[in-house]
């Protein structure tokens, strides 16, 4: 990793169709097929990078897309002086970037799920490949609420 530029800055730099938001910035998720941003990235006080993929791509698969590795996440000289009961808990900018995010897949896939159930109350049945992302929809649809209801 670059000695030269922060942890997020490192890892902002490999992600595409990165956005700016109030505390935080928004992507695409490196790790599975992203059609709008579902990545979350966040930095905490402490200078670590905050992470979350709202489709369920866990850290070291967002990471090892972009040829990373979870240590990246860290700045190395906090990492080295920093016990884990001192670590804070996230600030309160990076829940609220979580929360925009999530609010984003939201709005998102339940377009996704409208289309869908217009189709079939229209009479029609749904593709196996329009199944497949309507459970995907769904999936994404529960991970936001549990962020929301956890932070």
């Amino acid at each position: 990793m670059s000695d030269v530029l922060p942890p997020v800055q490192h890892l902002l730099e490999r992600l595409s169709h990165v956005r700016a938001s109030r505390n935080g910035w928004v992507a695409r998720c490196p790790a599975h097929d992203d059609l709008g941003p579902s990545l979350a990235v966040a930095q905490g006080d402490d200078g670590r990078v905050l992470a979350y993929c709202f489709a369920g791509c866990n850290v070291q698969q967002i990471v090892n897309a972009i040829g990373l590795d979870v240590s990246d996440l860290f700045d190395r000289a906090e990492a080295q002086d920093d016990a884990p009961a001192r670590r804070p808990r996230p600030p309160v900018g990076a829940v609220h970037a979580y929360w925009r995010a999530a609010l984003g897949v939201l709005d998102r896939e339940a377009t996704i799920i409208r289309l869908a159930g217009r189709q079939l109350a229209g009479g029609s049945a749904l593709a196996p490949i329009d199944m497949q992302r309507l459970d995907v929809a769904c999936e994404r649809v529960a991970d936001a609420r549990q962020v929301l209801r956890d932070r």
